[in-house]
């Protein structure tokens, strides 16, 4: 796949460059950088004073295979599915433990104490595999958001 297909893209500002990592941090889309029409000015107004409210911008490591500079404007993007990668990992498999433990607990014949019992101990379970998932999307870099383009 070629650098920008199928990717979701953002602006992002080098803030820092050491030899191998390029750190950045991803500036406001252009619906909320100021230059609204009229007719958008009423929905983007909103969405600028909550950008302003999350504080600081979190600054992102990329690996730096294009010869930063730091100040440079590049484009960031994200892989279709990582979004969705990190969602299932972060939400899904708590949940499907949550879900799932009690389930399998009352079809065995547990009681009411029994199943709570069995949730909670699902959703332990659920927590720790994807905590174990998301470091192995940590480790292989699944989720970093890679350099598209200047520009």
């Amino acid at each position: 796949m070629a650098a920008g297909d199928g990717m979701a893209e953002s602006r992002a500002r080098i803030v820092a460059v050491t030899p191998d990592t390029a750190w950045v941090e991803v500036q406001p889309g252009p619906a909320c950088a100021g230059g609204c029409g009229d007719a958008a000015r009423a929905a983007c107004h909103p969405a600028r004073e909550a950008a302003a409210k999350r504080g600081p911008a979190r600054r992102v490591a990329l690996a730096n295979d294009f010869d930063a500079r730091e100040g440079e404007t590049v484009v960031v993007g994200l892989p279709d599915g990582t979004l969705l990668r990190a969602a299932f990992t972060a939400y899904g498999l708590p949940v499907a433990g949550l879900v799932a433990a009690p389930l399998l607990a009352a079809a065995l014949g547990a009681g009411e104490g029994g199943t709570a019992v069995a949730a909670a101990a699902g959703l332990g379970a659920g927590f720790a595999a994807a905590r174990r998932l998301a470091g192995r999307l940590a480790d292989r870099q699944d989720l970093s958001p890679v350099f598209v383009r200047r520009p």
